[in-house]
């Protein structure tokens, strides 16, 4: 059985993820699985990755697999991002780690196999990885004044961001290197 509560909660087609915190030995996070097929729900997979999660949009599935993005604070209080992929038993089967350390990382968007990550103190850059390589790979750098990423095509991403005198931005980048 499992026990307890979560408000961090994703849920594909056919798969209910639950995340959840440990903080035995430091700060970690607990994924729970449950298989919504065949018309109930069955308990499924079980795992953790090191950090608490950034926030509810900072998780995501994607060809079976699921991604998370997590913040990790070291033993001298440098915090920094780490991003996992984890595969249906929530055994780590990727990831990358030490992003952004001392950056506040206000966004962590997960689309097809990239990962967007926002830091808003650099200048609000983001750091677009390509999760299919293993270990996951810087696919660009892009900087602009964006606190959201949507796909607008293939090779187009558009940002939504706050301007300087309190409007709204809107920037397009191109995603290819």
């Amino acid at each position: 059985a499992v026990l307890g509560s979560s408000k961090n909660v994703y849920c594909s087609a056919d798969t209910l993820y639950i995340v959840g915190v440990g903080k035995r030995g430091g700060e970690y996070s607990i994924i729970s699985s449950f298989d919504l097929s065949n018309g109930g729900i069955s308990y499924r997979s079980s795992g953790s990755v090191e950090g608490s999660l950034i926030s509810q949009q900072s998780m995501n599935e994607y060809d079976g697999m699921f991604r998370i993005a997590t913040r990790v604070t070291d033993k001298n209080g440098v915090s920094s991002v780490s991003v996992y992929v984890l595969d249906e038993s929530l055994t780590s089967v990727n990831g990358a780690g030490q992003l952004y350390p001392e950056g506040n990382v206000s966004a962590v968007r997960f689309e097809d196999r990239y990962a967007r990550i926002i830091d808003s103190t650099s200048g609000e850059s983001v750091i677009v990885l390509d999760l299919a390589a293993n270990p996951p790979m810087l696919a660009s750098t892009l900087m602009g004044n964006s606190a959201y990423l949507y796909a607008y095509s293939d090779t187009m991403l558009m940002g939504v961001g706050r301007s300087d005198d309190g409007g709204v931005t809107l920037t397009m980048y191109s995603s290819e290197n």
